[in-house]
């Protein structure tokens, strides 16, 4: 891992610890796709207003690009998620 990666986990990792449980469900559920739609985002989360989460953190520039109806993840903040996603299971199987 290079060292901007690194210095982008460790911000990153600041910011995700801060937020809610939920969105934090969310963003992690949607880095799992390369693209996403408020419909794919809403099945794939089991949560009503997973789009609507997306389309505020697109409006205010949080990790989130919207290329027509459907939003992306920016691919450090992806990559962050899905090392988190992956850390998470691991932790969850050892206990």
């Amino acid at each position: 891992m290079r060292v901007s990666e690194v210095l982008f986990d460790h911000f990153a990792g600041q910011i995700f610890a801060d937020i809610r449980q939920a969105t934090r469900q969310v963003l992690v559920r949607a880095a799992l796709l390369p693209s996403i739609t408020a419909e794919q985002a809403y099945t794939l989360c089991n949560d009503a207003l997973a789009g609507a989460l997306l389309e505020h953190l697109y409006r205010r520039r949080l990790f989130v690009d919207r290329c027509g109806d459907a939003y992306k993840v920016h691919d450090l903040f992806r990559a962050f998620l899905l090392r988190e996603r992956d850390t998470s299971l691991i932790r969850r199987t050892r206990s």
